[in-house]
């Protein structure tokens, strides 16, 4: 008898342990991923600055296509914005 009591509190305290590192682990992301993505949901132009950087290290962009694509990412942006 003593045994099952021990073993029913085993997997408790395992299954205990297991829901709080879920939990924990979800709000530790929520709130990374709210610190990472904030600045570019208030300001597009860092958002615009963002992609453009990306995709220049990406492509290895010279600065004259850098300025060449500045306009199609910020229509892209523009339309996003409209759908959403």
């Amino acid at each position: 008898m003593s045994t099952t009591v021990n073993r029913w509190k085993l997997v408790s305290g395992l299954l205990l342990v297991l829901v709080l590192g879920i939990l924990v682990g979800s709000i530790g992301t929520g709130f990374y991923l709210k610190d990472r993505f904030t600045p570019f949901q208030r300001d597009s132009r860092a958002k615009e600055t963002f992609i453009i950087e990306k995709l220049s290290k990406e492509l290895n962009l010279t600065s004259s296509q850098k300025t060449k694509i500045a306009p199609i990412v910020e229509q892209m942006i523009e339309k996003r914005r409209e759908h959403h």
